[in-house]
């Protein structure tokens, strides 16, 4: 079994991210299909994804609010 760091973020999301080969994979060095985790490490943050739908989110949630118009300055659309 190859080993592999397990990031655990504040969302509940889990990454995995390669540490090492098992004996017969580092022969060949390929992953083989059977995953150890070797350490969790436990993080403060969320995930990228889940901080991407929270600004997804926030920009919808402004824009409802009437706190998103544009205003055109020298032919470019800005947000206020």
């Amino acid at each position: 079994m190859c080993r592999y760091y397990a990031f655990q973020h504040a969302c509940a999301h889990t990454a995995l991210a390669f540490a090492a080969f098992c004996p017969p994979a580092a022969l060949r060095q390929n992953p083989c299909g059977e995953r150890h985790i070797w350490q969790t490490i436990r993080l403060d943050e969320p995930c990228e994804d889940c901080c991407r739908h929270a600004a997804v989110d926030d920009e919808e949630e402004a824009e409802e609010e009437g706190e998103g118009e544009r205003e055109q300055e020298d032919g470019e659309e800005v947000l206020v």
